[in-house]
C-alpha cells in the first residue's frame, strides 16, 4: 500500500503529455523576484489544482467545490517533493524557496463582477514541510481563498463556453533550466493557436518579472534573456521562436518591440513538406544540388513563406519566357542560374 501511494504521488512527473489549464489572468501575472525553483513549486501547484480547474471550465460556480467549503479562510492542498524535484541534492534549494514564497507577493490582473479590470496585490502561499525531507516527504500547503479563486477560476462568454485560458505542458515548463522559461513559455502558448505574438519589451519585462534595471541595452537581454529561452524550448517544447530573425525587433515610436513568431511541431513539418516541394520544382528546373545548398539561408528563414518563394519563381520564370520570345532582347541561355540569381537578389540581404 505504502509502495502505491508514492506511485501516485509522481504520476504528474513520469508520466510524458501531461498538460495543464489556468486562467490567462495567471499567465499573465508578473511573479517578480521568482527564482527557477519557485517556478516549478507555482507550477506543481497549479497541477494540484487541476481538479478544481476542469471544474471550472464546466460548472459556473467554483465555490461549490469541497475545496472552497471548508470553514477556514483557506485552500488547503498537498504537494509532493516528487513533483518539484528529481533527487535529493535540492531539498535546500525547495526550502529556500517555499520560504521565499511566504513572503513573497504577486499582482494579478483580473476583471470584476462589473467588469472593470483592476490588479490585486497578495502573497502567494503558507507552507508546511518535514525539518527533515526525503523524496517520499509532502509539502502541505494553504492559500487564501480569494487568492485561490482567481488561481482556479476560467471566464466564460455568453454561452458559457471557457474562454481566456492557457494550455501548456507541465513537463516542459519542469525541464526549464532558465529562470525566464516557465513564464515566457506559458505566455507563447496562450497565444499558440494564433501563431504569433508581439509585445513591447517593456510589457515582457514587466510579465517575466524583469526590472528596467536589469539588461537594459537589447543586446544584453536577448543574450541573458531570449536565448537561454529560446535553447529550453527547442530542446523541450511544444513551441519555440527563433529571436535571431529579421523583424523580430522592430521600433515604434520610439518604443522596442518584439514579434514571437511561434513555432510548433506541427507548423515546422508543413513548413519542411512545402520546402521540400519547392526545393523540388527548383531542382526539376535544372538547379543542382550544390545550387539548391546556397539557398539554405532562404529556407532557413521563418520569414519567408514557402508561398511567397514560389511565387517569385513564377515570376522569374515568365519574366525569362518573355524575355526570350522578344527578339530585341539578348536571350537568356543559362536558365538555372539567372534563377539562382534572381532568387537570391529577391531575399538575401546583400552581403
Amino acid at each position: 500500500m505504502v509502495r502505491q501511494k508514492k506511485k501516485e504521488a509522481r504520476i504528474p512527473v513520469v508520466v510524458p503529455g501531461v498538460f495543464l489549464v489556468q486562467p490567462n489572468r495567471v499567465t499573465q501575472t508578473s511573479f517578480k523576484g521568482f527564482t527557477l525553483m519557485m517556478h516549478r513549486i507555482f507550477t506543481a501547484i497549479v497541477l494540484s489544482l487541476q481538479d478544481a480547474i476542469q471544474y471550472s471550465m464546466k460548472n459556473p460556480d467554483v465555490l461549490q467545490l469541497d475545496l472552497f467549503t471548508q470553514s477556514s479562510d483557506d485552500i488547503f492542498i498537498r504537494v509532493p517533493y516528487s513533483m518539484i524535484i528529481k533527487d535529493k541534492t535540492h531539498y535546500n534549494d525547495v526550502r529556500k524557496a517555499l520560504s521565499a514564497l511566504a513572503t513573497l507577493g504577486a499582482e494579478i490582473p483580473y476583471t470584476d463582477e462589473s467588469g472593470k479590470k483592476r490588479l490585486r496585490f497578495t502573497g502567494l502561499l503558507r507552507a508546511d514541510i518535514p525539518e527533515k525531507a526525503d523524496f517520499s516527504s509532502v509539502i502541505d500547503i494553504k492559500i487564501d481563498k480569494k487568492m485561490a479563486k482567481l488561481l482556479v477560476e476560467i471566464d466564460k462568454n455568453e454561452e458559457q463556453t471557457p474562454i481566456n485560458y492557457t494550455k501548456y505542458s507541465y513537463d516542459v515548463a519542469q525541464a526549464a533550466t532558465c529562470t525566464h522559461t516557465p513564464p515566457l513559455y506559458k505566455l507563447l502558448s496562450s497565444w499558440k493557436l494564433k501563431g504569433g505574438l508581439t509585445i513591447s519589451l517593456k510589457d515582457l519585462r514587466e510579465n517575466l518579472g524583469i526590472s528596467e534595471d536589469q539588461y537594459k541595452r537589447y543586446p544584453d537581454f536577448k543574450k541573458r534573456v531570449l536565448e537561454p529561452v529560446q535553447d529550453d524550448l527547442i530542446k523541450t517544447g511544444d513551441c519555440w521562436f527563433n529571436c535571431n530573425i529579421d523583424g523580430f525587433k522592430t521600433k515604434r515610436k520610439g518604443e522596442l518591440w518584439l514579434n514571437f513568431k511561434i513555432i510548433t511541431p506541427q507548423r515546422k513539418d508543413e513548413s519542411d513538406k512545402k520546402t521540400e516541394m519547392v526545393k523540388a520544382a527548383l531542382y526539376n528546373f535544372g538547379l543542382t544540388h550544390s545550387q539548391l545548398a546556397s539557398l539554405n539561408q532562404i529556407f532557413d528563414d521563418d520569414t519567408i513563406t514557402r508561398e511567397k518563394i514560389m511565387y517569385k519563381i513564377s515570376e522569374i520564370e515568365d519574366f525569362m519566357y518573355k524575355n526570350n520570345i522578344d527578339d530585341s532582347k539578348d536571350p537568356i541561355l543559362n536558365k538555372p542560374a539567372y534563377m539562382l540569381s534572381s532568387l537570391k537578389k529577391a531575399f538575401l540581404k546583400a552581403e
